[in-house]
């Protein structure tokens, strides 16, 4: 629906995307940057919530972003996608 100005979609090319799936985020500075971008995005965050909602939210991330693997994980894909989509607002 993007190309139709409903909602926005990241430009990205999956099959190099697909190389930074189930990479893990090592630092603690990038979770909070991938919660920022969420925010940017319209995702409702907070980073003084707990775990079970910040997996919550990634699942909705992933679900809408990035069908094929939903396991509420952060890793490198997401925080990319995120972050393409938080320079298009």
């Amino acid at each position: 629906m993007s190309k139709h100005k409903i909602g926005i979609w990241f430009n990205l090319n999956p099959k190099l995307l697909k190389k930074f799936r189930k990479k893990k985020i090592e630092k603690k500075q990038d979770k909070i940057k991938f919660f920022r971008y969420l925010n940017k995005v319209g995702y409702c965050t907070s980073l003084r919530t707990n775990n079970f909602v910040h997996n919550k939210i990634l699942k909705a991330f992933q679900r809408h972003y990035r069908k094929d693997l939903i396991n509420g994980l952060l890793d490198q894909e997401c925080l990319i996608i995120a972050s393409n989509l938080a320079k298009k607002t």
